[in-house]
């Protein structure tokens, strides 16, 4: 009986060793995905405006609001990409760089002067 115990024991001591690190780093992952989902969806609350402006810009594109022509247009990297906002073409490190900063359609829009918009260039 007493085998029985000391083996009983044992075992109860490794799961516990094993299994309260296991509960508990379960418990933290749990609590920090629900915390990641909060953020995100308060960070779309606070953003709402960028899918606004990405529906506006592809409606409206800057070369038909500047009138540009020809070869203006042709040498316009954001031109060929019609799919993706011209903000989203120009900017580099997520920052828009000064030709996007003093485009009248930039300032029409408001568009801030650091964007994290997802792209959906491939």
């Amino acid at each position: 009986m007493d085998e029985f115990l000391v083996t009983m024991s044992m075992v109860l001591g490794v799961l516990l060793r094993i299994g309260i690190p296991i509960g508990l780093t379960f418990l933290l992952a749990s609590y920090l995905r629900r915390l990641d989902a909060k953020w995100r969806e308060e960070a779309r609350q606070v953003q709402p405006g960028e899918a606004l402006l990405r529906e506006m810009w592809l409606n409206n594109p800057c070369w038909a609001e500047t009138d540009c022509v020809g070869e203006q247009r042709e040498n316009c990297a954001a031109y060929h990409q019609k799919e993706v906002p011209c903000w989203e073409v120009y900017q580099k490190n997520g920052s828009l760089n000064r030709k996007c900063q003093e485009c009248e359609c930039h300032k029409e829009l408001l568009l801030p002067s650091r964007i994290n918009i997802e792209t959906t260039r491939r």
